[in-house]
């Protein structure tokens, strides 16, 4: 999981590849004040804050609150686009994270990539991946997970 690492291989657009695991490395949490007091996702202050690690999706996220994570917490109240002028909190600084996805190839050569945006049919409504590799698999080209 490093850019300097060798590239593994390549991937050319509707190369199929397999996504095994992924890491999330957390450099800086966003920064949540909180502008009323509230009970969601946890019991905060007016003017206290609290640092979300990772928002999930449809308005959940993982947190660190009290010196332990957790993971599932209710951020409805937080994000703008959920909550519209009711929110109970602001962003005040935003976050800084890497997403790593571990991919296998249809040769069954695994490699590491942070470009998991160029990736498409990556959630489970893709479908199996088995059957859907060609059977001659092409040269490929972008991206570059590493070895």
């Amino acid at each position: 999981m490093s850019r300097t690492s060798p590239i593994a291989f390549t991937v050319d657009r509707w190369d199929w590849v397999r996504a095994l695991t992924g890491v999330s490395v957390i450099h800086q949490p966003q920064l949540i004040r909180f502008m009323r007091d509230t009970q969601t996702p946890v019991a905060r202050r007016k003017g206290e804050t609290l640092e979300v690690l990772e928002y999930t999706g449809e308005g959940f996220g993982t947190i660190w609150f009290d010196g332990r994570v957790i993971e599932g917490a209710d951020l409805s109240r937080i994000y703008n686009g959920a909550c519209g002028r009711e929110c109970d909190g602001r962003v005040e600084r935003q976050g800084r994270r890497e997403w790593w996805v571990q991919l296998e190839n249809a040769e069954g050569v695994v490699g590491w990539t942070d470009e998991a945006d160029a990736f498409g049919n990556k959630d489970a409504l893709g479908g199996p991946w088995q059957g859907q590799v060609p059977a001659a698999a092409k040269p490929v080209r972008r991206p570059h997970p590493r070895s």
